[in-house]
């Protein structure tokens, strides 16, 4: 199983409230109008007149198709059940099982009656009221459908592309021309799915279509940003995963192809290939339409750099556009020329980090997410410390130096959080238990395990960090005292009376002990 998780790219300018907008009230259609009772009610009504009707038939192969069949599952699958009770026909006749005339009259009657009553339960389910009807096109349902959808996973999948694409698109196209496209390209959508359906009567729900018009858009705006995916190769042994990223102008143009293949070869199959097709299509239009236009340059840009109340610096602006092209030669020197004349910017570091990121340099990544990371320390933005900490600190262990979880520890412990302090240095000791930070490290463990009535683990640590070879004489006589303090409150024995157990540290999931060393 293939996941998008998320873009590699993710900065944002302001809050993308359409884009947040339409995530909430997409969940709170389907919880609301689908999940919320009524829906489901109408959905047993419906599913036991149409299961009594079949019965009936099927009991009686004889009679001609109902009228109404066509209307309640669309030709292509009425053709198939036709084709199945014709199959009982021949067995019925065969057997002399078809009654009299009359009695088949009769019979007709009731099964034209049963088909009339399901199609009727159809067109009254409230939760498909919103839905489009290509063989009965209303102004209702070809807005509400793009808000509907048939079930959970239909749901998860389009909040997923939509959280992945659309607050990126929004924030350079602004809310008002985001908003519009979706809208109006949704509308195209469905008037491409109602020219190209076999089945006029099945109702369209789903914002598949209006989502399809922000892919295309998105590949022609911001095709050189990288899609992060998460690999599932056995659904439920999820530890066998990996993660990777690809250009969108790489994922999406193969996404449309699918659309359009699938279409070819399963035109009859209960999926709205014509609207993915039409409003991917859209979406290209218009997003090449912008371009060529400049309406981003002329409007959109110079409106919200207005509202936002800062200008950016033109080169980071130009590292920014650089980067998405896949310029990161350009966009790294743009961000370094920034942080020439002001080595203490934070949006210089931020872009060189994502430029970095982005172009594999993982080593020249992690020395610029250090440096932000203690920007943000210094300034102390704990918030945006822990986020940036979340957000590398797995992806660039092996290459982040040890002064990166040492202010790592500082920023947690300064926003209150002991325990994730606790965890970055122990991820230091034991990921680099050689390094003359290891010790710093221990030393202010051991204070910690202190402060949370762990006597013992303090000791150990206490322990580990004198015997350690780049323990300096100044650390060593402030272990021992620390020590003393500890046997005297105590009564327990001070480090070096007693073996050094084994201590297990879990760093990333992978089990290490940390190294006792000799006495020195």
């Amino acid at each position: 199983m293939l996941i998008p998780t998320g873009v590699v790219e993710n900065e944002v300018r302001r809050t993308p409230w359409v884009s947040v907008s339409l995530l909430v009230l997409l969940v709170a259609v389907f919880l609301v109008g689908v999940r919320g009772g009524f829906g489901d009610r109408q959905r047993r009504h419906l599913g036991e007149k149409v299961e009594q009707a079949l019965e009936f038939w099927a009991e009686r192969p004889w009679l001609r198709p109902p009228v109404a069949l066509g209307e309640l599952v669309g030709p292509g699958v009425a053709a198939e059940i036709s084709a199945e009770v014709s199959q009982l026909r021949d067995v019925a006749v065969a057997r002399k099982l078809v009654p009299i005339s009359y009695v088949v009259a009769e019979q007709q009657r009731q099964l034209e009656s049963l088909f009339a009553e399901a199609a009727g339960a159809a067109r009254d389910r409230r939760d498909l009221g919103l839905a489009f009807v290509p063989a009965r096109p209303a102004i209702a349902g070809l807005v509400g459908h793009m808000f509907l959808h048939g079930d959970f996973w239909h749901l998860i999948g389009n909040l997923l592309m939509l959280f992945i694409t659309a607050p990126f698109l929004e924030d350079v196209y602004g809310r008002v021309l985001f908003g519009a496209l979706y809208l109006v390209g949704g509308l195209f959508a469905a008037g491409a799915h109602a020219m190209a359906t076999l089945s006029p009567e099945v109702p369209l729900v789903g914002a598949s279509g209006a989502l399809a018009v922000v892919m295309g858009a998105f590949l022609v705006r911001l095709g050189r940003s990288h899609i992060r995916f998460l690999f599932l190769p056995i659904l439920f042994l999820p530890t066998l995963r990996f993660g990777f990223a690809l250009p969108a102008f790489v994922v999406l143009p193969l996404w449309f192809v699918e659309q359009v293949v699938s279409a070819q070869l399963a035109p009859d199959a209960p999926i709205a290939w014509w609207a993915h097709i039409g409003g991917f299509a859209f979406g290209l239009a218009a997003a090449l339409t912008v371009k060529l236009f400049r309406v981003e340059e002329r409007w959109i840009d110079p409106a919200i750099e207005g509202k936002i109340g800062w200008a950016q610096d033109p080169a980071l602006l130009k590292a920014s556009d650089a980067r998405a092209a896949g310029a990161f030669a350009t966009a790294r020197n743009s961000a370094r020329a920034v942080l020439t004349k002001d080595p203490g910017n934070v949006d210089a570091w931020r872009s060189l980090l994502d430029t970095e990121t982005a172009s594999g340099r993982k080593a020249e990544a992690a020395s610029a997410a250090t440096r932000l990371l203690e920007r943000y320390v210094a300034m102390q933005e704990h918030a945006l410390a822990a986020a940036l900490v979340d957000e590398v600190g797995e992806v660039l262990l092996e290459e982040l130096p040890a002064r990166f979880f040492l202010a790592a520890a500082t920023a947690r412990e300064r926003s209150g959080d002991a325990e994730g302090a606790y965890r970055e240095l122990e991820t230091l000791a034991a990921t680099r238990p050689n390094d003359p930070a290891a010790v710093r490290a221990a030393m202010r463990m051991a204070v910690l395990a202190r402060g949370g009535g762990r006597e013992d683990d303090a000791l150990d640590l206490l322990a580990w960090a004198k015997a350690h070879p780049a323990c300096e004489a100044g650390f060593r006589e402030a272990a021992s005292r620390t020590e003393a303090e500890i046997a005297a409150a105590s009564g327990r024995p001070a480090g070096g009376r007693r073996s050094l157990p084994a201590r297990r540290f879990a760093a990333w999931g992978e089990p290490r002990t940390l190294p006792a060393h000799a006495d020195g």
